[in-house]
């Protein structure tokens, strides 16, 4: 079951591999998410995607997953704490942004529970 909650809409800011000039933000922002997902009945959680931390100072990134009983709760936090980032800068923040776009895309695998437990 992908996990594509989450939208990163700066990636199609970050589709070129060069920059010829600075990046500007119009403003810093976080975006918070805490969502919790029911699993269907019949299905248990047979794996999720690990916790991930990537903290640059300026830009950080961090997602959990973790699952009780028929419940599982994501939280993100994404932070983009600068307003302008010179074209030296670009392709560390053009890779953040992507490690993003990975992480947010992660897969949840469910599993038919009668079929667990014959397993």
């Amino acid at each position: 079951m992908p996990l594509e909650i989450f939208q990163v809409s700066q990636m199609r800011d970050f589709a070129s591999e060069k920059r010829s000039n600075a990046v500007y933000f119009h403003y810093p922002y976080e975006e918070l998410d805490d969502i919790k997902l029911r699993v269907p009945s019949g299905y248990k959680v047979e794996s999720m995607p690990k916790p991930q931390k990537v903290d640059l100072g300026a830009v950080s990134y961090e997602i959990t997953a973790t699952a009780q009983g028929d419940t599982v709760e994501m939280k993100r936090h994404l932070a983009e704490k600068g307003l302008v980032f010179s074209r030296e800068n670009y392709a560390v923040l053009r890779s953040f942004f992507g490690t993003v776009k990975t992480y947010d895309n992660a897969q949840m695998v469910l599993q038919n529970a009668p079929a667990a437990k014959n397993n």
